[in-house]
Parts: structure tokens; C-alpha cells; sequence
């Protein structure tokens, strides 16, 4: 009746998740009934759950941890959920927070470069300087396939570099034929 009573409060400890109750509890009463094969059987399994809360505790505070970290370094966060995982190697949701901070890293730096490349080319615009704009924009195009938005934009800066061209043209005309008007040819 008493092992019955030890083993009752040990799975209500167990429901409750109050583990170090229930560690207790069977570690005493293993101390108190060492040739008891129930509580023998019993301590091993408070040890596996125990292990198990721990771990998923472990590995909830790492993803907790690893968001608030991720938006101000993306790579310190990665470097904390690989220390987990030196910790407690192949447990697929360390594993899979892995993979997701590198697929949201490599997406965080591909924006940054495509961000780099439209400020740049909006800089030039900005100078006047179409055909640099141009190069830029058709840069663009050639790293990234979606270039959407680029696509106006790549079509404005050419249509003034177009526009350029023409005044240039024009004004290099205009200079010639004053030269030749004043040399009377």
C-alpha cells in the first residue's frame, strides 16, 4: 500500500511537471526500498521525463533566446542556436531553428545587397548620371530574376540617358553649326 501511495504521488508530480518533487520523491524511496523492481522501474522513468522536460526547456529558452537576438544580430543568434546543438547534437527543433536562422540570414543579406544596388542606382539618378544608373539597374537584373520595380525604373533611366544623349547631341550640332556660320562655311 505504501509503494502504491509513493507511486501515486510520484505520477502526480509527473502530470504536475514538478520533477524535482518527483526525483526526490523516488530517490528516497528507492533509498528506503532498494530491492522494490516497481520503483527501480519508476525512477527510470522520472529520469527519461525529467531529461526530456529539461531538454525541451533547453531548447525553448534557445529559440526564445535566438528571435530577440536575431534582429539585432542575425549571426550571434545562428551562434546560439549552434551552441545548443553542440549541447544536444541532431535534436530536430534545434535542427530546425538552425535551418530557418540560415534560409532568414542568407534572406536578410540578399534584401541588403538588392537594397544596396537600388540606393546606388537612385544616387545616380539622382547626379544625372544615367548610364551609371543604367549599369546598375542591369546589374540588378542579372543577380536577382525578380527584378521587380526594377523594371520601371531600369526603363527611366534609360530614356534619360536617351534624353541625354539626344541634348548632348543636339548641343554638339548647335556648337558646329555656329562654328561653321561664324566661318561663314
Amino acid at each position: 500500500k505504501l509503494i502504491e501511495q509513493i507511486q501515486i504521488e510520484i505520477e502526480n508530480c509527473l502530470v504536475a511537471e514538478n520533477y524535482d518533487r518527483a526525483t526526490d520523491l523516488i530517490e528516497r524511496a528507492v533509498e528506503q526500498l532498494p530491492t522494490e523492481s516497481s520503483l527501480i522501474e519508476l525512477k527510470t522513468r522520472v529520469t527519461a521525463e525529467t531529461r526530456k522536460f529539461r531538454v525541451r526547456q533547453m531548447i525553448d529558452a534557445t529559440a526564445a533566446k535566438a528571435q530577440e537576438v536575431f534582429q539585432e544580430a542575425p549571426g550571434e543568434a545562428l551562434l546560439i542556436v549552434q551552441k545548443a546543438l553542440q549541447e544536444l547534437p541532431g535534436e530536430e527543433r534545434l535542427l530546425a531553428l538552425e535551418d530557418s536562422m540560415r534560409k532568414r540570414l542568407r534572406a536578410a543579406e540578399k534584401e541588403e545587397v538588392r537594397g544596396r544596388y537600388l540606393r546606388e542606382a537612385q544616387d545616380a539618378i539622382d547626379r544625372s548620371q544615367f548610364e551609371q544608373a543604367v549599369e546598375i539597374l542591369e546589374s540588378y537584373q542579372l543577380e536577382f530574376a525578380d527584378a521587380e520595380g526594377v523594371g520601371g525604373l531600369l526603363e527611366f533611366a534609360r530614356n534619360e540617358l536617351a534624353q541625354q544623349k539626344l541634348k548632348s547631341r543636339v548641343t554638339d550640332c548647335l556648337a558646329q553649326g555656329r562654328t561653321l556660320i561664324e566661318q561663314e562655311k
